[in-house]
């Protein structure tokens, strides 16, 4: 079951919404960009890391700001 509290937590400006092995977020190329994972512990470790605190290091956020 997808963490909903996510997108309650969620800092990054870029950051949509997310399932139960995946991330999506603002595209970088079109509308969407979509983070998959193979395991959902390793979605929940990036949204961690990325999407509820230091968004500014995550790849797809520095990728969008670029278009900015």
């Amino acid at each position: 079951m997808p963490n909903k509290t996510i997108n309650v937590e969620a800092l990054c400006p870029f950051f949509h919404t997310e399932s139960v092995k995946s991330v999506t977020c603002e595209g970088i190329v079109g509308e969407n960009t979509v983070t998959r994972f193979s395991y959902s512990a390793q979605k929940v470790t990036h949204e961690k890391k990325y999407c509820t605190s230091a968004y500014d290091s995550c790849p797809i956020y520095k990728a969008n700001m670029s278009k900015y």
